[in-house]
Formats: C-alpha cells, structure tokens, sequence
C-alpha cells in the first residue's frame, strides 16, 4: 500500500509539474490534501511506512545473498507479511 501511494504522489507530481509548471499553490494543496489524506488514521499511517521500510530493506539483503541462502530466508521473509 505504501509503495502504491508513493508511486500515486510521483504521478501527481508529475502532473503539477507538466501542466502547471509546479505552480506553488498546486504544490501547496496537493502537500496539505495529501496530510490530510495520510493522517486520516491515527497510528496507522506510522505502522504501514514501518513495515513497508522493514520489507524493503529485507528484499536489498535477499537479493544480496548466496542463491541457497535467499531460499532458506524467504518462508521467514513470508511470515512477516502477516505481522504487518
């Protein structure tokens, strides 16, 4: 989900920049509409960027390591999806 939202935040950069040549009050809504958006939830937001982090730095180490060692990872890499 988080990596969704930021691939959304890039497209929607993308589009101040091209079509309203990164206008500071376009910048300026879109960064408050998008923290309120974000912070909807309490608590949540900070769960799903730390989780996001943790499985993203462990997909850096995996594709680091031995071929027979990424094999043995990956159930554990698995198990903590469902954590977060």
């Amino acid at each position: 989900m988080v990596g969704e939202l930021l691939e959304f935040k890039e497209q929607l950069d993308n589009i101040v920049t091209g079509c309203f040549q990164r206008n500071d009050h376009f910048l300026y809504s879109m960064r408050e509409a998008f923290e309120f958006f974000i912070n909807q939830r309490q608590n949540k937001p900070a769960k799903l960027i730390a989780g996001w982090l943790i499985l993203s730095l462990v997909d850096e180490e995996l594709e680091s390591l031995p071929h027979g060692v990424e094999e043995a990872i990956v159930p554990l890499e698995a198990a903590s999806h469902d954590v977060v």
